[in-house]
């Protein structure tokens, strides 16, 4: 029992080895060569175009109950089949021998090899007219021949597969499981007898489903799929983004048409072709398709390997205005020419709790900033000329409720449109966020500074509690001290006497990240009257303070370590506490010692206290050095 035991266990990890390898293999092949030529180049992940109809071509069966068309050239092995009705009822069914013939009786002999089936239907029907009258005749093929065909070039599985005389092209190629991603779809070539009989485009099958005209193999005749030819890719705001093989002279208002066309979101006054230029460089050509210069445009010959971004219109919509707060419709507007606000406006749009003395529009200044224009509703029902405000574009009037505290909180920095805004009970963090447009592209999430008053002020507290507990301790010290103590408890006073002109900020810890995440997260604060939101550019420099020989900032290098930034600043002096060093991250959160720092980290050497005696008054000294440098370090 224990040796099956083994045997099993042995035969699960070989298994599970398998299938890891063969996930290695899957994930290592996800991308072509072609595909990886604009992996890095553009916004969105574009595949070769067509590629995916052979997925699952391993298990292809090619069909046997194919309609027969009238140019299918009959041959050995194919059976013929001949019904007679009228005066009497006859089915003939005669398999065509490997001379191409076929005997019936009366008829004899009949040479059917090489001809057409509508060749072969005429010929019969005229035959048997002679012998018989008043007959109707109907010939149809029972079962088809079998022949064998050689599939080789770039695909999947070369090699000769049998299949019957009526597939076609498609079904060859599923047998074989599709071209590679470097073979073409668009020059699929069919020789016979060493000779190239025609060439396929799937390219017209793909795009509108044309299969073109009828072709049928014979036995021994070989298809070959060459190496893919030059290619562009296109992306952005067009209905098929994707990678094509180029065939001919290509312009990009052809390449457009294979993309499906141009969305409606599509910015023609802006599309970019990026382009590789011998061998040796990149370039850009700027191309303009406004209807003015569209037929000129539209002609550009592309070349192998370029990129083509259609870019899209801006998202913004400029006639908005929108409605907020206690209203029964709330929601964006269109903001007409000369728009004033008793226009949207009305007694009749607000809640029975709206408040009619105070309310608010909320204005995006030329500069970014934000402006809050107030307005009584009361007084604007009344007629009052003055209340009744020119709107423009983007004003927000936001309508509070009558029981409603309002707070007001100031967001700056990396956000769509800083400024101060007002903001109601409960509301959180994220929703100021929105409000205010989203983060910039150059926001650096980490470093965002969250401060708020009642924090200020308990620090502020806090902090003088400490200086006059720690200054008291210090004056008692002085009793019987050494002259090394003395100096310290200078020190120590030195030093209080700094923290008595810092400024604590009020910082809330917390950690800011992509809206989507931050939404309902436990750092989504509830908002406070007079709190301020800070977020930064991403820091170019690590900060390293405290005791070593040059204490500054640092240009940040990334994946280097401590000890870099360490040597870049001199080393320890002679004086530091190297047991205690810690690293506070840009979202104020501190660590101890650590390997890994990050953009924006601050780095804190502490002093070490130089004593035989005095225990007390040496952590005494620590602990307001400590202090004193972080603080400083915010």
């Amino acid at each position: 029992m224990a040796k099956l035991t083994k045997i099993l266990m042995v035969c699960f990890l070989f298994f599970s080895l398998c299938c890891l390898n063969s996930i290695k293999a899957d994930n290592q092949e996800t991308f072509s060569p072609i595909e990886k030529i604009f992996l890095d180049e553009s916004d969105e992940v574009l595949r070769q175009f067509g590629y995916n109809l052979f997925e699952g071509a391993a298990g292809f069966i090619a069909p046997t109950d194919i309609a027969v068309g009238p140019d299918y050239l009959l041959g050995p092995g194919d059976e013929v089949v001949i019904s007679l009705w009228g005066l009497f009822e006859k089915e003939y069914r005669e398999m065509i021998d490997r001379d191409g013939n076929i005997f019936l009786p009366k008829l004899g002999k009949i040479t059917l090899g090489r001809r057409t089936f509508s060749q072969t239907e005429k010929d019969l029907k005229e035959k048997f007219s002679h012998y018989y009258k008043n007959i109707r005749i109907s010939i149809t093929l029972g079962k088809i021949r079998t022949i064998k065909i050689f599939v080789i070039g770039e695909v999947k599985r070369p090699g000769s597969y049998q299949m019957s005389a009526l597939s076609n092209l498609l079904h060859a190629l599923y047998l074989a499981g599709g071209p590679t991603k470097m073979g073409s779809l668009r020059n699929i070539r069919i020789m016979r007898k060493g000779k190239e009989k025609t060439s396929f485009d799937l390219y017209p099958f793909l795009l509108s489903g044309d299969t073109g005209e009828d072709f049928y193999f014979s036995s021994g005749d070989t298809i070959f799929v060459s190496p893919i030819g030059p290619v562009a890719a296109i992306g952005g705001n067009v209905k098929r983004p994707a990678i094509y093989e180029l065939k001919g002279k290509t312009s990009l208002k052809d390449l457009v048409n294979i993309a499906g066309g141009f969305l409606p979101s599509a910015y023609l006054s802006r599309i970019q072709i990026e382009r590789i230029e011998n061998f040796q460089k990149k370039v850009l050509l700027d191309v303009e398709l406004s209807a003015q210069v569209r037929e000129r445009s539209a002609d550009i010959l592309l070349k192998d390997s370029d990129l083509v971004r259609i870019f899209s219109i801006e998202k913004r919509i400029y006639n908005r205005i929108s409605l907020e707060g206690m209203v029964k419709h709330p929601g964006d507007y269109q903001l007409k020419p000369s728009m004033r606000l008793g226009e949207i406006l009305t007694p009749e749009e607000l809640l029975p709790e709206a408040s009619l003395s105070k309310a608010e529009i909320v204005r995006l200044k030329e500069n970014g900033a934000t402006e809050i224009i107030g307005f009584s509703p009361e007084k604007l029902f009344k007629g009052e000329k003055k209340e009744n405000i020119i709107l423009k574009r983007w004003d927000r009037i936001v309508i509070r409720s009558a029981w409603e505290q309002v707070s007001k909180v100031e967001v700056k920095g990396e956000v769509e449109f800083p400024g101060q805004y007002t903001v109601r009970r409960g509301e959180r963090c994220s929703s100021l966020i929105e409000r205010a447009g989203g983060y910039t592209p150059e926001a650096f999430l980490p470093g965002a500074v969250f401060t708020r008053e009642s924090v200020k002020e308990k620090e502020r507290i806090n902090l003088e509690e400490f200086i006059q507990r720690q200054g008291t301790i210090l004056e008692k010290g002085k009793e019987g001290a050494t002259d090394e103590e003395k100096r310290l408890i200078a020190e120590g006073e030195t030093l209080l006497k700094e923290l008595t002109e810092k400024v604590p900020l009020g910082r809330i810890v917390f950690h800011l990240s992509p809206l989507k995440k931050f939404k309902g997260s436990p750092d989504d604060l509830i908002l406070k009257d007079g709190d301020t939101l800070y977020i930064p550019k991403p820091p170019a420099a690590v900060s390293i303070l405290g005791e070593v020989n040059n204490p500054g900032a640092i240009c940040y290098q990334g994946r280097k370590g401590l000890n870099y930034y360490l040597e870049k600043a001199g080393g320890f002096s002679k004086d530091a506490d190297k047991k205690y060093l810690y690293v506070i991250r840009p979202d104020g959160t501190a660590t101890a010692k650590s390997l890994l720092i990050g953009r924006g980290d601050t780095i804190i050497v502490p002093q070490r206290v130089k004593t035989r005696t005095g225990k007390v008054v040496k952590d005494i000294i620590q602990m307001i050095y400590q202090v004193s440098v972080g603080i400083s370090s915010f």
